[in-house]
This record gives C-alpha cells, sequence and structure tokens, in this order.
C-alpha cells in the first residue's frame, strides 16, 4: 500500500482537480502544502 500518485496543482484549483477526481471515481485527497520557510527543509 502506500500513495498511488501524486498530483500537484496550484492552491487555487485545488477543490476543481478533487471534485473532478470524485466525479470520474477516483478517490482523491488533499495530503500536503508547499509552503515558503525560513529554515529549509522539515520533514514530518
Amino acid at each position: 500500500m502506500g500513495i498511488g500518485m501524486v498530483i500537484a496543482v496550484n492552491r487555487e484549483d485545488a477543490e476543481d482537480v478533487l471534485d473532478y477526481l470524485h466525479q470520474i471515481g477516483e478517490t482523491a485527497y488533499i495530503i500536503g502544502d508547499v509552503a515558503y520557510g525560513d529554515n529549509g527543509v522539515e520533514i514530518i
């Protein structure tokens, strides 16, 4: 198991993309966010 596919889209488009994927029968979730930061990379 695991994450089968990742699609990166603009934040403004995320809900529309998620709605479309659900309409065509895909199981999809928002799993993260790309953000600016001062301290480099944080792995969580």
